[in-house]
């Protein structure tokens, strides 16, 4: 690759083609935050979120971190809306779909069904089609 750069220890060639990564994080009960992680240097991050918490009605901040750079945290599940974001070309970033990396976390929970008489418990997994009750 002409775009890769030599590791000066092992002499192999790293790929230097950073990712965006955007990922969820439950809080407390329903809750959620999304956060972005991985934005170019070159675009003004404050910018961003402004411009990200006017359109989609939702509070947000930067956070600086030492190894992960600037991190963008918003409330709610904003997943699909930010890709759309970052990769429309008028209205957006304009950035690649493929350096765009979309984690889904699935949660596990228990879940009891109270009946007359009996307390029943099933296992409750959350799944892209939908929830699924296992006895």
């Amino acid at each position: 690759d002409p775009f890769a750069e030599a590791d000066e220890d092992s002499g192999k060639t790293k790929q230097t083609q950073e990712y965006i990564h955007i990922r969820i994080q439950q809080r407390n009960g329903r809750k959620t935050l999304t956060t972005v992680q991985g934005i170019p240097s070159k675009f003004d991050h404050k910018k961003i979120l402004k411009v990200i918490k006017k359109e989609f009605a939702c509070n947000g901040t930067i956070i600086s971190d030492t190894e992960m750079g600037e991190v963008i945290q918003l409330q709610g599940d904003q997943r699909t809306k930010i890709k759309e974001f970052l990769t429309d070309k008028e209205n957006g970033l304009g950035l690649d779909d493929k350096t765009i990396k979309v984690r889904t976390t699935f949660h596990r929970h228990i879940m009891t069904v109270h009946t007359a008489d009996t307390t029943f418990f099933h296992r409750c997994t959350a799944s892209k089609s939908g929830m699924s009750f296992a006895p």
